[in-house]
């Protein structure tokens, strides 16, 4: 037959002393492991954070390139009746 509790603290009056110890240790083992799990959901919370915030960002800047201006003059191709004008141009400077 199982020993109870009752039997055991009869038998061994240190038995209560030793579960005592043995909860207590387990209790800060789950409060550590609480607090490591607490720091983890912190840094996965931050990367989260992070990287949405890069990923409003780029869509901030694709949406600011897409109601902008025209590209500046300078920085577009020439149509063909130009490109060929100043082809020709530059040739004759030869």
């Amino acid at each position: 037959m199982k020993n109870t509790v009752a039997e055991r603290e009869i038998k061994d009056p240190s038995y209560l002393e030793e579960e005592n110890r043995r909860l207590t240790n387990e209790n800060e083992n789950l409060k550590r492991e609480i607090s490591e799990l607490k720091q983890l959901n912190y840094s996965l919370e931050k990367g989260v954070i992070r990287k949405f915030d890069k990923l409003e960002q780029h869509l901030t800047k694709s949406d600011k390139n897409e109601t902008s201006s025209p590209i500046p003059q300078q920085k577009r191709s020439l149509p063909a009746e130009e490109y060929n004008k100043s082809f020709l141009t530059s040739k004759k400077n030869i």
